[in-house]
């Protein structure tokens, strides 16, 4: 065979392999269906028994060509006449016809990725729906953000607040009087340590511990048994409490609150719970006994205050660790980290979640 010949053989040889890499089985027969008619007629050139021990090797490496591979042409019979200089010539051409075809590809990153930078609205995670792989999962605790503001914030006591029947009169409540009748007079009078006020022509009486009902209807009767009046009893400034924030505090200790105050709001002045702190098992101590216990999820998510009781002096706030938590992510209304308690259900963590948007494919969960 001609030299020229034996570097055209060895050429076609190499865009048999170029064309056919990681076909297995389909070999020349293949390789003569891509090429282009020059090439074609060129392959016809191939004497069959060489057509025959090329296709043998390129099918022992599932039609991928190796070094493996031309060694062992080079070794073959049938090849014995080609030189070294041929298969680095071939290589060449096959290298250079490789990086004119060869266009660079645009970087695959699976689709677009949704990012939420905690500022998009719902209508916009509404529309936009990426791949499954793209879902965002920088998932925030649910409920924390309440309390986020409380230390730069801090409550005010409310003055504005009708006074509960059921209001427990203590020291440092301001009671206020207007007699009228056998005696016209006007009084404002602060219980003292020992629980008691001194009214005039009266004298001292006993009112610490009484529900603010019990202390009107019961100067009431003072008053028209001693002096033959008429009274009328309001309460003027209230005594603060001192109660206790423990547990999972931001900044547990002990605080003065207005009379008013509730679980929330002493919470909310300790900063609200840690990272770890319960949302969903915070417990009112009194005298050594829980007798509230509150979950906050309901107030969040129901707007239900019925557990935020009033507090007294002395009571005890515990806050524990968390319980078990899960995130859920993707088409739902309210991405985030749960804390659950009971039901463990999958619908019921949809539930927190708002439930999912108008263009969730409930079809694909993963859990």
């Amino acid at each position: 065979m001609p030299r020229t010949m034996r570097c055209l053989f060895l050429m076609i040889f190499l865009f048999i392999s170029y064309y056919t890499s990681g076909i297995p089985g389909e070999g020349i027969a293949y390789a003569e269906s891509l090429a282009s008619p020059a090439i074609a007629n060129k392959l016809q050139e191939l004497s069959p028994e060489q057509r025959i021990a090329v296709e043998a090797e390129i099918n022992k490496t599932g039609g991928i060509l190796t070094p493996e591979t031309i060694n062992s042409l080079k070794e073959r019979q049938e090849f014995k006449d080609i030189a070294p200089v041929d298969i680095a010539n071939g290589r060449d051409v096959l290298e250079e016809k490789g990086s004119e075809g060869k266009e660079e590809a645009p970087e695959e990153t699976g689709g677009p990725v949704i990012k939420d930078n905690g500022r998009r609205s719902l209508f916009d995670r509404y529309r936009s729906v990426g791949p499954y792989q793209g879902i965002s999962t920088d998932l925030k605790p649910f409920g924390y953000k309440f309390f986020s503001r409380a230390v730069a914030k801090p409550l005010a006591p409310r003055k504005d607040i009708p006074v509960s029947p059921d209001y427990i009169i203590g020291p440092g409540d301001e009671v206020k009087m207007l007699f009228w009748g056998r005696v016209n007079a006007q009084y404002s009078l602060v219980v003292n340590k020992d629980g008691e006020i001194t009214i005039p022509r009266i004298g001292p009486l006993q009112v610490a511990g009484m529900r603010f009902d019990e202390m009107r209807n019961y100067l009431t009767d003072q008053a028209n048994k001693i002096i033959g009046a008429k009274i009328n009893v309001t309460l003027g400034m209230m005594k603060s409490i001192q109660v206790f924030v423990l547990g999972e505090a931001r900044s547990p200790g002990s605080y003065a609150l207005g009379s008013f105050s509730t679980i929330t709001n002493a919470i909310l002045a300790s900063g609200g719970p840690t990272e770890i702190g319960s949302l969903r098992n915070i417990q009112l101590k009194r005298n050594d006994k829980a007798i509230v216990v509150m979950d906050f999820y309901d107030f969040l998510l129901k707007g239900d205050k019925t557990q935020d009781s009033i507090l007294q002096s002395g009571d005890v706030i515990f806050i524990p660790t968390t319980g078990p938590l899960v995130g859920i992510a993707g088409n739902v209304k309210r991405p985030a980290i749960y804390e659950l308690k009971n039901g463990y259900d999958l619908m019921n963590l949809f539930n927190m979640a708002g439930g999912v948007t108008p263009g969730a494919y409930t079809q694909q969960i993963q859990v």
